[in-house]
């Protein structure tokens, strides 16, 4: 699906806590028949997004009670501006936007 979407994927060694160019195990792609390779080539692996205007995408990452505090408050209760890919992880929620000017994420 993300494929699909332009989003730049990438595999990254499974114990590595933090997604840099060093945990790579190949650069961001998107076409289909290589990442469905990558997947199979790298079982257990986990998966990073480039984010930026190249994969159209920008992911909020909301890692702490203060952040999502700020959010509350900021947004007065309205929660539209949410309506969008929601994922989280262990620890924090992430929120997915169209990098502006590109395609809706929805």
């Amino acid at each position: 699906m993300a494929a699909h979407r332009t989003w730049r994927l990438s595999p990254v060694y499974a114990r590595t806590s933090h997604a840099s160019r060093k945990a790579l195990i190949e650069s961001p792609r998107c076409d289909s028949a290589q990442l469905g390779r990558l997947v199979v080539e790298n079982p257990g692996c986990k998966w990073v997004v480039k984010t930026g205007s190249l994969s159209g995408v920008v992911i909020l990452v909301v890692d702490s009670d203060i952040a999502q505090d700020s959010f509350h408050a900021l947004s007065q209760d309205e929660w539209e501006w949410t309506d969008t890919l929601n994922i989280s992880d262990q620890h924090s929620p992430l929120i997915v936007f169209a990098y502006p000017g590109l395609w809706r994420c929805r």
